[in-house]
């Protein structure tokens, strides 16, 4: 279960979804840990998730973002942050969405996905979506090389 002190929590008034993954491995801090997210992606999978291809535009998106609220990283808006959370997502008019980065030590980075349905459709679509939504994280997060160990948890 998410922490109400958490920025992510803070986002809806409901979440109907939520899913949490403890990340293992070795980064500076948020930001670095965001910066080798993004740029470890395959490049089908950022197409998919971000709207973006080539790494030179992430690479670029990352740059001029600088992980700053209200700035974006292809289709994924920066809602919030501090200095050890980053809390990305989308508004799609059916449902919303927020994927959140969390530091929690040098060798620990929780990552999550918390959704708010916008009526019937929304739920419709998700319940499509989360078949897929959990191999996708898996698969985001084990393209990251200095990653050393993903399990998923209810808590963080």
């Amino acid at each position: 279960m998410l922490k109400k002190e958490q920025l992510v929590y803070q986002e809806f008034d409901v979440i109907d979804y939520q899913d949490c993954f403890v990340v293992k491995g070795e980064f500076e801090d948020i930001d670095d840990f965001a910066k080798v997210y993004f740029l470890s992606q395959p490049s089908w999978l950022s197409l998919i998730s971000m709207g973006m291809f080539s790494k030179i535009g992430i690479e670029k998106a990352i740059k001029l973002s600088k992980f700053e609220e209200n700035t974006c990283v292809g289709s994924w808006k920066i809602y919030v942050r501090d200095e050890k959370e980053i809390v990305f997502g989308d508004d799609m008019g059916f449902m919303e969405y927020r994927f959140f980065m969390m530091w929690v030590d040098t060798e620990t980075i929780g990552v999550g996905t918390v959704v708010q349905f916008k009526g019937k459709f929304g739920k419709y679509y998700f319940d499509l979506v989360k078949l897929m939504h959990k191999n996708f994280v898996k698969k985001s997060l084990n393209s990251i090389d200095r990653v050393k160990e993903i399990y998923e948890t209810d808590k963080i």
